[in-house]
């Protein structure tokens, strides 16, 4: 077990990675169709006015107010229950999602933390938490609070050199920021990014300025209500496009007038802490607004679904209990007790039922299998992992199969967690709409999960051999496990090469391109052919084969995550730029950008377009 760790330290170092993809998206600098597309503003209607960002001032009083203006983030906290507006259904990054997945992942965007804590306490690790929901009214209500408040961080020290801003610090205000040189600086990076080759040699200071321009502008656009399309589109318009309060073009004025009365009366109950009539305001908003169309309206029992995934988090639940497991099988080890080893074998089941669950509310909500995302294929490769141990140690009857699957799901669980991975819902863009497509990737993941748990039983191996004389017995056991499950693996990883060249026929018109991504995936093959080849013929020993396997777990890596990271922050063009080369641009999604694709122009989203509402 001493040798596992590089194999930690390996993933660990190409998660990092994923911080290198370039820049947020584009700025229209002169509010053209763009920033009206990202507004929700109709075709044909003029830029915004920096005077005005297009939202109808509600009536509501002023909140109370302390630390110098700024409303009290812990008055805030239990004084109204916002959990009523959890399942209040809003058209985001292309689907139809409850309000608490978007105030989820704007919050995360922001802070990157799933709650909001307020900066000006010195030590935010001891601030009271927002709910999300919460968070996102108080934007909405009260944005003048998010412009004066120090919310945005910039930890890049040269970025803040180059603003002119204290170096010490780590949140500022958006009023301390948009300085010229900010707007310059973001500009310019705006043109560099509607380039190819221009965004992949980016500098570093101007990906940063563009990463905070984002923050700044998903603020304005939820401060002015604009970036919000809570209301369905209107009955008979054949557009699936939904509409904002401010904006409700195509129903009757009474319509309009009854939908923004009731946002008028939530916003007076919200900023006058008025538990009960706001309650009751978000009640009538939600059922005004399902009536509006309620075949465009998504179901209930959809949305609920979705606001109890948020709730659950099943994978953050199921690492845990994999993680117990695996303790109570090393417990079981020295002693070889049937009942810890029952207990352990129990518990991993009972996490990898609640795994299985969470997988299922996944693609439940999203109306197809994980394959979309490097996250997805994370949690479903941690999975597989799981699955592969069981049934092998279903067969063997052995400690190691189990204790291995149940570490490896864990570490990967945990970067899918931790790195900087957007963990979103998204619809499949449309090259990825093809069933070929699917059994590809799935066939893919399946071998990536039982090659990995050869590669954990290697490395086990190769540590017993070198630094644990006592358990040379287990050895030709443990020599017989890793050839079977690396005879699996190798069997899926063929197929999936198969799968993938018809998928590639279908929407490439060419079974094989010779691209980084399928020239490393067949290298892979090529190594573990290669490694069962040597094994049936004699020519590699039990601790040969378990060396080339260790060794061959850092090519299934290149292959998973380098094709994807590495080859294209080197200029190395791999799948993942054709790709996107092939569709129509689209607001790409990572951690340094807003997940809301916000492209503002430089007056709409400066301090003075989120005034005061009173």
């Amino acid at each position: 077990m001493k040798l596992i760790h590089p194999i930690v330290l390996f993933i660990a170092c190409s998660g990092l990675l994923f911080a290198q993809d370039p820049g947020p998206t584009p700025i229209d600098p002169h509010g053209g169709a763009a920033a009206r597309e990202s507004t929700g503003l109709p075709p044909g209607h003029p830029p915004v006015d920096p005077a005005d960002d297009g939202a109808r001032p509600l009536s509501a009083p002023a909140a109370p107010r302390d630390r110098g203006g700024i409303p009290s983030f812990e008055s805030r906290v239990g004084a109204v229950d916002v959990s009523i507006l959890r399942d209040l259904a809003i058209l985001s990054s292309g689907r139809v999602k409850p309000l608490d997945t978007f105030a989820i992942e704007g919050v995360a965007y922001l802070t990157g933390k799933r709650e909001f804590r307020d900066p000006s306490f010195g030590d935010a690790a001891q601030a009271p938490a927002e709910d999300a929901i919460l968070t996102l009214l108080r934007l909405v209500f009260e944005p003048e609070a998010f412009v004066d408040h120090h919310n945005v961080e910039i930890d890049y020290l040269p970025l803040k050199a180059e603003l002119g801003i204290d170096p010490a610090r780590r949140w500022f205000a958006c009023s301390e920021i948009t300085t010229p040189r900010f707007f310059e600086l973001a500009n310019t990076a705006s043109e560099k990014d509607r380039d190819e080759e221009a965004r992949r040699s980016m500098p570093r200071l101007e990906r940063e300025a563009l990463a905070v321009w984002n923050k700044i502008a998903f603020v304005a656009g939820v401060g002015s209500r604009t970036s919000l399309r809570v209301v369905p589109p209107p009955p008979g318009s054949g557009s699936g496009d939904w509409l904002t309060i401010d904006r409700m073009e195509g129903y009757p004025p009474e319509q309009q007038e009854r939908i923004f009365g009731d946002l008028a009366g939530l916003a007076r109950a919200f900023t006058q802490n008025d538990a009960a009539g706001f309650e009751k305001a978000a009640a009538t908003l939600k059922a005004d607004l399902r009536s509006l169309h309620p075949e465009a309206y998504p179901p209930a029992e959809a949305l609920g679904l979705e606001v109890a995934y948020n709730s659950l988090r099943p994978f953050l639940l199921s690492w845990a209990v994999y993680l117990a497991g695996a303790l109570l099988l090393a417990l079981s080890w020295p002693s070889r007790s049937r009942l810890l080893y029952g207990l352990s074998v129990a518990t991993l089941l009972a996490g990898f039922g609640l795994h299985s669950y969470g997988l299922w509310m996944r693609i439940a909500i999203a109306g197809r299998a994980p394959v979309s995302n490097m996250y997805e294929s994370m949690i479903f490769a941690a999975w597989a992992l799981v699955l592969f141990a069981l049934i092998f140690e279903a067969i063997y009857r052995t400690r190691t199969l189990a204790m291995v699957g149940s570490v490896m799901s864990v570490i990967t669980l945990i970067l899918a967690d931790s790195a900087p991975l957007s963990a979103s819902i998204d619809p499949l863009v449309p090259v990825l709409k093809s069933y070929w497509l699917i059994y590809h990737v799935l066939c893919m993941m399946l071998s990536y999960a039982a090659i990995g748990l050869a590669a954990g039983l290697a490395h086990v191996y190769v540590g017993f051999a070198g630094f644990a004389p006592g358990k040379k017995s287990a050895l030709p056991g443990l020599a017989r496990y890793l050839y079977r499950v690396e005879q699996v693996g190798c069997f899926l990883l063929a197929t999936g090469l198969i799968l993938g060249a018809v998928w590639a026929s279908e929407s490439w018109g060419r079974y094989w391109g010779w691209d980084a991504k399928e020239v490393w995936a067949l290298i892979t093959l090529l190594w573990y052919i290669a490694v069962l080849h040597g094994r049936f013929t004699g020519w590699l020993r039990e601790f040969g084969v378990a060396m080339c396997s260790s060794l061959g777990f850092p090519v299934l890596l290149m292959t998973y995550y380098g094709v994807n990271f590495v080859l294209p922050a080197l200029g190395i063009k791999s799948l993942r730029w054709r790709t996107r080369a092939a569709q129509p641009r689209a607001p790409r999604r990572t951690a340094s950008r807003s997940p809301w694709g916000l492209e503002w122009s430089r007056r709409s989203v400066r301090c003075a377009t989120i005034h005061r509402r009173t």
